[in-house]
């Protein structure tokens, strides 16, 4: 059944939507507009659906209340229509147009076959909107064709509604006045009541000469303020004073900086626009310059020249200046300096012999000397054509007094020279001024290496000598590294107690022996230069032999020379060690030593994973052995002594403070026989 009229107005004096059993739901519990200006009009949407499983019927919109002839309703039907079951929502457009300032309020009924709905509606109407500008003028003065000057203005919201700016134009002029707003808001844009927005109004002056007029307007939804433009278009003029310019005497490569005034002599700014030197041999501007440059009216550029001749350059040279804000819009000035040979002496050619690889950097000596009666300064050293990656041992610049002498030490990549030879010049500011030519010579050589045998000491031991293919005093040589190593360790061992230098080798000592898996590194190092001629000793060293019917093993020497490497090509040098040629088994070895056997030896838990490595080691009698614990680079991590009984005994190792990877453990016996292992850390 349909409610009455009078019923839904009694409603909309609750101020909030009364549904009763009407199935119909709203997005919104009320609608209010704001403020809205007398003049002008403001639309909202309200949508509906229906929430239950049957269409609902609407038959009638309206509205009613105090302001109902302010509030207008439609919908996207004609009523009656239907707003079916389920999720479409169906969009009611209401519409506020005030009439009076204040508080405007209605009510909306929604009339439908369930029963009638009120919404409360409710907007303020707002004054008139105002503009105003804080000048109604502006005068530029006088500018020169190609300068600007800008002024701001304020743009102020004076009404008691917000104000509409639909533009900002210049008009009743040519092109040189321009406005926009500091702030970049482009139009159009609002001004709330009280809100000013700052207005920067520009002029350009162009090549049009005279009075220039134009106007501001500022065109809005209420009021279009003005403000009156005004400048003059004059040209102005300029010298440069004084008009030549002379550095005096200069020595190729000398640097000097001097200032060329460029004087305005008008009453009006000018811009120059450009500046050149021409030719630009010898002679620049300090800078960079960021043209237009703007010269007030009688005042002056204080212009930055610098000279920098060489001594296959001019010596003169012309400064071209050009002002579209004058008449005449160009200058010129003569620059001018006398020069004289530098005085700087430099070898001009020398050889620099250099040994290492070629990844490792050269070294060379250059002895420079100021011979003038001046000093001289060095800004820089380049090398010509390549990319050497010049290192030095001084600053630059670098002066030297008069008279004087210095030894500059430069460090430089031979793969980034092209050829045999480097070409060090020597700066002057931009310019060359001596040049040294470095000779290059790499000195390299085949040094072989071979394993001598020198006799039998007795039926288990021999003697072996490492000798040089070449001789070694020119290469400047101070670390020497062996690596010996034996093919079959159950047949021969190197005893660790008899490497010693060759004799002759007095100025040398080995400051390391350290093992590897079948043998020994030896380091020899010295103070001076190793001295070991072609064909002569290194390293002496004897060899156990033990007993065998038939079998040999090889001894392996290698030599390495870390400070001089690529530079020396060591070969690897091989000798055949036969047993001791007595019948016997392997328990004889021991026997013929005196010392028990060291059967066997292994890690249990390899990988380790845990803080400790456990060690099995089985020996034939009771004895005590040697263990060792190396990384890869050779350094120890562990030395003991373990006691051993007939047959297996455990041995751990802590492992807990090495880094993970992979080691070699070395256990040797009384008697020399030695067993590697190589252990693997995870953690």
């Amino acid at each position: 059944m349909r409610r009455p009229l009078a019923i839904g107005i009694l409603l909309f004096l609750l101020s909030t939507p009364v549904f009763g059993n009407v199935r119909l739901a709203l997005d919104s519990t009320k609608v209010d507009f704001g403020s809205v200006s007398l003049t002008g009009s403001k639309n909202l949407v309200l949508e509906i659906w229906d929430t239950s499983s049957s269409d609902i019927q609407i038959d009638r919109l309206s509205v009613g209340g105090l302001n109902s002839g302010e509030f207008t309703v439609s919908a996207p039907f004609s009523t009656p229509f239907v707003v079916p079951a389920g999720a479409a929502h169906t969009k009611l457009t209401i519409t506020f147009h005030p009439q009076g300032i204040g508080l405007r309020s209605a009510v909306l009924l929604i009339q439908t076959t369930d029963g009638t709905i009120a919404v409360p509606l409710s907007g303020i109407g707002g004054g008139h909107s105002a503009l105003a500008l804080s000048n109604s003028s502006i005068d530029f003065g006088k500018l020169a064709p190609g300068v600007y000057r800008d002024s701001v203005i304020m743009m102020y919201s004076t009404g008691a509604d917000t104000a509409t700016v639909t533009a900002l134009e210049i008009v009743e002029s040519d092109t040189s006045f321009s406005a926009q707003t500091i702030s970049g808001e482009q139009t159009p844009f609002m001004l709330a009541p009280g809100d000013s927005v700052a207005i920067r109004v520009s002029f350009i002056a162009t090549d049009l000469l005279g009075q220039k007029d134009g106007q501001l307007v500022v065109l809005g939804t209420q009021s279009s303020p003005t403000c009156t433009l005004t400048a003059i278009d004059s040209m102005g003029s300029f010298t440069i004073d004084p008009n030549v310019i002379d550095f005096g005497v200069m020595y190729a490569g000398e640097v000097k900086d001097t200032i060329a005034p460029i004087i305005n002599t008008s009453d009006v700014d000018i811009a120059i626009n450009d500046i050149a030197i021409s030719p630009a041999d010898g002679f620049s501007i300090i800078g960079p310059l960021q043209l237009p440059i703007v010269i007030p009216a009688g005042q002056s550029l204080q212009l930055k020249i610098q000279a920098n001749p060489g001594y296959s350059t001019t010596n003169t040279a012309q400064l071209q200046v050009f002002s579209r804000s004058s008449s005449p819009n160009y200058h010129a000035g003569t620059l001018m300096a006398s020069v004289i040979r530098p005085p700087l002496s430099v070898p001009d050619t020398q050889q620099v012999t250099y040994f290492c690889a070629v990844s490792s950097p050269i070294v060379a000596s250059v002895s420079i000397v100021d011979t003038g009666a001046r000093e001289v300064t060095v800004t820089g050293i380049s090398a010509q054509g390549t990319k050497a990656g010049l290192v030095f041992d001084r600053s630059f610049p670098d002066t030297l007094q008069r008279g004087t002498s210095q030894t500059i030490t430069v460090h430089f990549d031979p793969t980034a020279v092209a050829g045999d030879t480097l070409i060090l010049q020597f700066m002057g500011g931009t310019q060359v001024m001596k040049a040294d030519t470095l000779l290059l010579q790499r000195l390299t050589s085949i040094a072989a290496t071979s394993v001598v045998a020198t006799g039998i000491k007795d039926s288990v031991h021999a003697s072996y000598d490492i000798r040089t293919a070449a001789d070694m005093t020119p290469f400047d040589l101070r670390t020497i590294v062996v690596h010996l190593d034996v093919d079959d360790p159950n047949v021969a061992t190197i005893n660790r107690s008899s490497i010693a230098l060759a004799p002759g080798l007095s100025n040398a000592t080995i400051s390391s022996i350290q093992p590897e898996a079948n043998g020994y590194a030896i380091t020899v190092t010295s103070t001076s230069s190793i001295a070991s001629p072609s064909g002569s000793s290194l390293v002496t060293f004897d060899v156990d032999r033990y007993v065998s019917i038939q079998d040999s093993s090889l001894i392996t020497a290698q030599i390495a020379t870390p400070e001089k490497s690529g530079c020396l090509n060591w070969t690897v040098d091989t000798s055949s060690i036969a047993g001791a040629g007595v019948c016997g088994s392997s328990i004889t070895r021991a026997v013929l030593s005196g010392h028990p056997l060291l059967m066997s030896a292994a890690i249990v838990n390899n990988p380790v994973e845990s803080g400790e490595a456990r060690i099995m080691v089985t020996t034939s009698s009771e004895s005590d052995v040697h263990l060792e614990l190396a990384d890869d680079l050779g350094i120890l991590r562990e030395s003991s002594n373990i006691h051993c009984t007939p047959g297996q005994n455990a041995h751990f190792i802590d492992v807990s403070s090495i880094a993970a990877g992979a080691y070699t453990v070395r256990i040797s016996s009384p008697n020399g026989s030695v067993v590697s292992l190589r252990l693997l850390k995870l953690h």
